[in-house]
């Protein structure tokens, strides 16, 4: 049985709502079921806005996801978005979900595997075009690193601005800062790669792991190393960040933070697309039946009357 160090590890290391071979391998071995993920889900997003601006943040991550995996697979000949994207698909499908949401899985992955070519050759407009999300993103964690949030809109205004004129500044010195790293791209990657490791590790007083919050910046080390995968990898915590604030502002709680077990964070971040699109599917229709039934006994009461039980004895 793998332990909840070595479970955090593979969810957050790799990009927390990023799909991969061992990822997907890992969920269907110890991760929770998909009805308890998507109770879940579902207890924490029935605010409509909620909802679709996680959708937003989904179209983000997958395509973010599926260009991460294409440098790699270029870097060392794999072909990991490719199997990430059939294994993904595959694995989603055996969920108790709606038929549509099951297609609509595959569509994201195929969709991701159709622009992972050209977002991974385009790391520095992409790093521009984060900029409003990311001071979004920093508005959010101000207070859990000890920084009242701006009261006026004009001091995110100057923020983007100062974020935009640092991006010109160093737009032209990609890969500038790698002559001066001993050893070149393999001391800078295991350093990134070890980083990584240990902020999955180390909790933020916002009970979210510490490599989401400093994984916002990643793409100026990104540019001046020249390393695209780190960019491209760091996308998944501004998407998970992007999910804080709609929390915030649609003052629904988030849901990993409420998590205490490592195979229920696993299984919210492995079947995420799908949990979104049902969560569309449930507000036009309302719960699902084959995932209502799948549900069981589990006992938490928000989590069931999220489902429609009111039986709560069971």
């Amino acid at each position: 049985m793998l332990t909840q160090t070595v479970i955090h590890v593979i969810i957050y290391s790799a990009g927390t709502f990023f799909a991969n071979p061992l990822k997907i391998v890992v969920n269907a071995t110890v991760g929770s079921s998909y009805a308890v993920a998507y109770a879940h889900f579902r207890r924490d997003h029935s605010v409509p806005l909620n909802v679709w601006l996680h959708a937003l943040c989904t179209v983000i991550q997958v395509a973010g996801n599926f260009a991460f995996l294409k440098v790699l697979d270029d870097a060392f000949g794999t072909s990991l978005a490719v199997a990430t994207a059939a294994m993904w698909t595959f694995f989603l499908a055996l969920a108790p979900s709606p038929v549509s949401v099951k297609v609509g899985c595959g569509v994201l992955c195929v969709a991701g595997l159709g622009v992972r070519g050209v977002l991974a050759e385009n790391l520095t407009l992409l790093a521009l075009a984060q900029a409003p999300f990311e001071i979004a993103c920093y508005w959010l964690i101000m207070p859990y690193h000890g920084v009242p949030r701006p009261g006026k809109k004009s001091t995110l205004t100057f923020m983007l601005a100062l974020r935009v004129a640092l991006w010109y500044a160093l737009r032209p010195l990609r890969g500038a800062l790698l002559p001066a790293v001993p050893g070149g791209q393999v001391t800078a990657n295991v350093a990134a790669v070890a980083a990584l490791a240990v902020g999955s590790l180390v909790r933020a007083s916002d009970n979210m792991p510490l490599c989401e919050h400093l994984g916002l910046a990643a793409w100026a080390p990104a540019i001046l190393l020249d390393q695209p995968w780190l960019f491209f990898l760091c996308l998944s915590f501004v998407g998970q960040a992007l999910q804080g604030v709609a929390h915030e502002i649609t003052d629904q709680p988030g849901t990993l933070p409420q998590l205490d077990d490592a195979r229920h964070e696993l299984a919210h971040c492995a079947y995420f697309p799908s949990l979104v699109l049902q969560a569309i599917h449930h507000a036009a229709f309302g719960p699902f039946p084959a995932t209502v039934a799948a549900l069981k006994d589990y006992p938490d009461k928000k989590s069931r009357e999220a489902m429609g039980l009111t039986d709560l004895s069971k």
